[in-house]
């Protein structure tokens, strides 16, 4: 029962420090059982990573989401080209 308080506990800090990607891989690992099998090492290098790719992904679509907006905001002929771009990859 303490084990499951301490995987709770784990969950809910890396969840206060908003790392989302880690808390993913947590409960995967979790899930998996696959928490138990890793050494530490092995468990932060997967942790590290799902983070890492997380926020890579944030960062793409943050800036896309910028240049849209930009896009919409301050029409000309290089948006129109870009909205029509996005229009047509998302339809």
């Amino acid at each position: 029962m303490e084990n499951v308080h301490i995987m709770n506990q784990i969950e809910t800090q890396l969840n206060q420090l908003r790392l989302n990607g880690m808390v993913n891989s947590w409960k995967a690992m979790q899930e998996t059982r696959r928490h138990n099998e890793l050494s530490l090492q092995e468990g932060l290098e997967i942790l590290l990573q799902s983070e890492h790719s997380k926020r890579e992904k944030t960062d793409a679509l943050s800036g896309f989401e910028k240049m849209l907006a930009s896009a919409i905001r301050s029409p000309s002929k290089k948006s129109d080209m870009i909205l029509r771009v996005v229009l047509i990859k998302t339809y």
